[in-house]
């Protein structure tokens, strides 16, 4: 995979692909948004229905999973805010127990299950972060090994330089490649193939 960049030029098949891609990527990402919205939706309801003792407020975490799965690196920050705030509110809203003594415990319930919400959308949104660098490292390391394949073997230093251009264009989807030379002043391009 390779990031996408601003500045880089791209050939007009490329560019159909990534529109391509971004367009399932989107029609992927509503539906996803409307099954967590829906999974979300039925816990409230399921919730509500329920008394205030049944931990239902913990089916939460199912949508807050699939959640991990958006485009969205806030996505898991923003539903398990919602979740918790939806939980607080099938404290209030939810059939009362019979005694003053349950309600308190099954108030404290959920409290800690809001706690426990926003944590896991912490470690949620930090491993989604850590694949995004990851995934980042792997191209560089892949460009860095494509680079190297490319210079081996004995060659005059223009024909590695033109070799050097020719990749770089040709890796970041460029069509044309240029290196500014300090010996001589010149600028040294290459096409890429």
């Amino acid at each position: 995979m390779r990031p996408l960049a601003d500045h880089t030029v791209r050939t007009p098949r490329v560019i159909e692909d990534e529109k391509y891609r971004l367009i399932v990527r989107e029609k992927d990402g509503v539906l996803l948004y409307l099954l967590v919205a829906a999974l979300s939706g039925g816990v409230l309801v399921a919730d509500l229905v329920t008394p205030l003792g049944v931990p239902l407020f913990i089916l939460y975490l199912a949508p807050l999973m699939l959640s991990m799965y958006t485009l969205r690196s806030l996505a898991p920050i923003v539903l398990a805010t919602v979740a918790s705030l939806l939980t607080i509110a099938g404290c209030f809203l939810s059939t009362a127990p019979p005694t003053p003594n349950l309600y308190f415990i099954a108030a404290l319930g959920r409290g800690f299950g809001v706690l426990g919400l926003l944590g896991v959308a912490l470690v949620g949104r930090q491993f989604m972060a850590a694949k995004v660098v990851a995934t980042r490292l792997d191209w560089l390391r892949s460009g860095q090994n494509g680079l190297a394949a490319r210079l081996q073997g004995e060659q005059t230093v223009a024909g590695l330089g033109r070799k050097v251009i020719a990749f770089l264009a040709e890796y970041l989807d460029a069509q044309v490649g240029a290196v500014y030379d300090t010996v001589t002043g010149l600028w040294r391009e290459a096409v890429s193939p």
